[in-house]
């Protein structure tokens, strides 16, 4: 029967401890060294950093005096980082009532006060806090910030002493208690995500953060492509057994690309090759910046008397004088009755009219790649 006790105590517990303590994963923690800091709503932890790292804190009664109301504030353990921090400890919310703040514990749907002096024991449980359903005086939150920054709760500061792994209430010049740390932990926004895909042209488009492209690549096979962002780690995106070749030179019936090195990175707007066994799509770019707008023109690259003229906005191609890539080959466009290039990938014209054949061949050596005939 006991242990059965035991374990009901123990789940009751955890219960109360995943409400006191939320998960804080997607927050940032700010030290807060001024009153202006704080407003109504934002949520706060108190700790007191030591050599060993945070501590943290927890309510609990007096031995001698137990209360519900009067609490003593202690600390059970230290973490090594402010998140570990946040996931196990108190979270309080500001609540600003007439100009004023306040400290709450939502957990309790209590405020934090310094014990008045109508309080029994006064004497013994002044540097302990008071709980209480209402907004006191006893409860008014202040920073103060001289040669160090102190929380004021009351007339009394908020202060830890390391030895006896509590908190007290007590005079701003007790030297036994050294001063607490106040942190703001602010919701950060999860990353944003902008899903790209050859099936769907790009619009006016401003945006920073993540981007998922879906994109099929055929493995072996070159492929075109150009984006409107840059890439840092190319072969950490597209797959390790990638290559990627960039434009270098061009003559009126060739066109030379340089093969890239591993995870060299790729400029935005800017013509590649790329081949090699690829990763399953989507392919995910982290943290980027994709600026467009459809009002300018889809990006080109001059090699000599041809260009590379990048698509973001799905192209026909049929009965043009333009060149698409087919089975590792640039073929004409002219004879080809229906023939749209996919945004993110590209094709070639020329300006020379003698070098214009049915068929630019790809030859690909060592560390140049040629597109001729």
């Amino acid at each position: 029967m006991a242990n059965v006790m035991q374990i009901k105590t123990a789940i009751i517990y955890g219960l109360l401890l995943l409400n006191v303590l939320p998960a804080l994963s997607q927050d940032k923690l700010v030290r807060v060294t001024s009153a202006t800091d704080l407003y109504d709503g934002a949520r706060c932890i108190i700790t007191h950093k030591t050599s060993a790292g945070y501590c943290d804190l927890r309510m609990k009664q007096h031995p001698n005096y137990p209360s519900d109301s009067i609490q003593m504030m202690v600390h059970s353990k230290v973490y090594t980082t402010l998140d570990e921090l946040a996931a196990n400890t108190i979270v309080f919310t500001v609540k600003e009532a007439e100009g004023n703040l306040y400290l709450y514990d939502s957990q309790r749907e209590r405020y934090l006060n310094e014990v008045d002096r109508q309080q029994p024991n006064y004497t013994v449980l002044n540097s302990l806090c008071l709980l209480t359903a209402d907004q006191r005086t006893t409860g008014i939150v202040q920073i103060e910030t001289d040669s160090e920054t102190y929380l004021r709760i009351g007339s009394r500061y908020c202060k830890h002493h390391t030895s006896s792994a509590d908190y007290r209430l007590v005079g701003k010049t007790n030297s036994s208690y050294l001063p607490v740390q106040l942190y703001l932990v602010k919701t950060q926004n999860p990353p944003s995500t902008l899903s790209l895909s050859t099936s769907q042209d790009l619009g006016d488009t401003d945006f920073k953060g993540d981007v998922v492209l879906e994109r099929t690549f055929y493995n072996d096979c070159l492929n075109t492509l150009v984006l409107p962002f840059a890439v840092e780690h190319p072969q950490s995106v597209f797959g390790s057994e990638t290559v990627c070749y960039e434009p270098q030179s061009g003559t009126d019936n060739a066109l030379t690309f340089r093969k890239m090195a591993a995870d060299e990175r790729l400029e935005a707007n800017r013509p590649y090759l790329i081949t090699g066994t690829f990763a399953p799509a989507p392919y995910r770019i982290a943290d980027t910046q994709v600026t467009y707008a459809t009002t300018q023109s889809d990006p080109t690259y001059d090699m000599g008397s041809m260009r590379l003229h990048g698509v973001y906005q799905r192209q026909q191609m049929g009965g043009t004088e333009r060149f698409a890539l087919y089975k590792q080959q640039f073929r004409s466009c002219r004879k080809v009755s229906n023939l749209s290039i996919e945004p993110y990938k590209w094709f070639v014209e020329s300006d020379n009219a003698n070098s214009k054949p049915s068929v630019w061949r790809v030859a690909l050596k060592k560390e140049l790649s040629h597109i001729g005939h």
